[in-house]
């Protein structure tokens, strides 16, 4: 999709609008809230998304989804591991449902368990036969065809007194009641056009929608998926800004898929630490990296400047601690166990303990110094009005897009 160009004076008028029009947040559009004419996100374009699997993370082993798991959209058509941008609607930790998963997320990685029966349905509770704030939704979890709620079922929108994801508990008022399909069909999150994306919005399409159509706008009726949609138009002004050289925000470097060769290492052997450098942040930037063994620092290593989006792998060499078991090797918010194993002769008998007067682990006091990243000069703020005649200036002399 080719990017929104604007004219230097709608894109001055734009800016100084949302300088004194507040942004529709979080508190504004929550989860499981359905859009509706004169939202914010109701007018612009949406894309249907594909190939899309419901999924859990099995933490009881009982193959189906238990009330508390992590409940998983994969993006890749399989349930196999949670990916980077993943989302998770039930999550392990206080991230928002629907949020975009990260690589230092505790779910980031895990195994996953595929959901594959199960269905989208309402109940038709105000006689509308349609879906709309009246009418409760659900995924249809425990017996999909009972065309019923059953108790296990989990509400996608909130009802009466029972918020968003609330578990259906027998003796509910809206356990057993019947259910309609969302689109008159049993339809479930992979169904085409079923979900929607729109900047960082991302919706259920309530209507069904066309298979293969384009759609012109986010419908209304659709339900939020996420509980942070932007205002579309600050967020065009922010990318126009961006594509015109003015970097927002800034580098957040975080480790990810760590892992260690070998996973069972004899005391004192040198083991190699292997980590993704990610800058999930909004600007280039560099980071340090630190490497723990049982919680003390061992490793302090600097990535290169990465820039938005931009992974470097690195490689740590480290000793092997002296004291056999089991060691944690932890990277950021990542961890791996070590084992630690007395080496073997050529009888297959374990080595002498080691002598007492061996050098131990260097103190951390005697490590050498790790070299800080120089600091980035700050760039001094510009006057609003000097801003904004800069921004339209540089976007009058740049070239077309439409001429490339």
């Amino acid at each position: 999709m080719e990017p929104n160009t604007l004219p230097a004076w709608l894109l001055l008028a734009s800016a100084s609008l949302l300088l004194t029009v507040p942004a529709a947040g979080a508190e504004d559009y929550p989860f499981g809230s359905y859009v509706d004419t004169g939202d914010t996100d109701h007018v612009p374009a949406a894309e249907a998304v594909e190939d899309v699997r419901l999924c859990i993370i099995d933490e009881d082993g009982s193959d189906h989804w238990t009330e508390g798991e992590p409940l998983v959209l994969s993006f890749d058509g399989a349930c196999d591991r949670v990916s980077y941008e993943d989302r998770c609607l039930i999550c392990l930790d206080d991230k928002g449902p629907g949020a975009e998963i990260e690589m230092a997320d505790p779910e980031h990685d895990r195994f996953l368990t595929a959901v594959d029966d199960h269905n989208l349905t309402y109940v038709d509770m105000a006689n509308e036969n349609g879906v709309d704030p009246d009418n409760p939704t659900y995924i249809d979890l425990r017996n999909p065809q009972a065309e019923r709620v059953d108790p296990g079922d989990l509400r996608l929108t909130s009802w009466k007194d029972h918020e968003a994801l609330t578990t259906v508990e027998p003796g509910d008022a809206d356990a057993g009641v019947a259910v309609s399909h969302i689109t008159g069909d049993p339809w479930d999150f992979n169904a085409t056009d079923a979900l929607l994306e729109q900047g960082d919005g991302f919706y259920l399409n309530t209507d069904g929608g066309t298979p293969g159509a384009d759609f012109d706008h986010v419908p209304g009726d659709a339900i939020r998926l996420d509980d942070a949609v932007t205002d579309p138009a600050r967020a065009l002004i922010e990318d126009a800004m961006a594509e015109m050289g003015t970097e927002t925000g800034e580098p957040n470097i975080t480790a990810g898929q760590l892992a260690i060769e070998p996973t069972e290492a004899s005391p004192g052997e040198l083991i190699r630490i292997h980590v993704t450098a990610a800058n999930h942040g909004q600007a280039a930037g560099a980071g340090t990296i630190d490497t723990a063994l049982d919680g003390e620092v061992f490793d302090v290593r600097g990535t290169p400047t990465l820039e938005p989006g931009q992974q470097a792998k690195l490689v740590i060499p480290l000793p092997a601690p002296d004291a056999e078991g089991e060691v944690t090797v932890s990277v950021g918010s990542l961890q791996e166990t070590l084992a630690i194993e007395p080496a073997e002769t050529e009888a297959g008998q374990a080595d002498a303990e080691p002598e007492t007067d061996e050098v131990e682990a260097q103190d951390a006091s005697t490590e050498e110094p790790v070299e800080e990243p120089p600091e980035q000069a700050s760039v001094p703020a510009l006057p609003l009005a000097g801003l904004l005649a800069a921004i339209g200036f540089a976007h009058a002399i740049a070239p077309s897009r439409e001429a490339r």
